[in-house]
């Protein structure tokens, strides 16, 4: 096992309407993004962007049937955070709520390793 030590990394992307949908009852245009983790501890996760699209934010374990976290920021900023379990995947899902142009977004995580 990796010896512990907390990951700040910011990843950049593109979401629009025309991204493969993720979610069981109303699949919405998203990217996902993967974490495996190997040690316990916190996930910090934050999301921005600039334009007219409304992006959200949510925080799932790979594999699971429910979302451990979500943001309800308005405007260019959404915000997860949650205590996680070392030895499992877990997935930052960026998702294109509404708008009309693709939107260009940062997502910095804190994370431990």
């Amino acid at each position: 096992m990796p010896v512990f030590r907390t990951i700040d990394e910011t990843l950049t992307g593109t979401v629009s309407g025309g991204s493969t949908t993720c979610g069981t009852f109303v699949p919405r245009p998203c990217v996902v993004r993967s974490l495996g983790i190997h040690h316990t501890g916190r996930i910090d996760a934050t999301l921005t962007w600039n334009g007219t699209a409304d992006l959200d934010l949510q925080l799932w374990r790979s594999g699971a049937s429910s979302e451990i976290a979500s943001s309800d920021g308005v405007g260019g900023t959404e915000r997860v955070s949650a205590d996680v379990t070392g030895g499992s995947t877990y997935e930052l899902r960026v998702i294109y709520y509404s708008g009309a142009t693709a939107a260009n977004y940062i997502l910095r995580v804190i994370h431990p390793n």
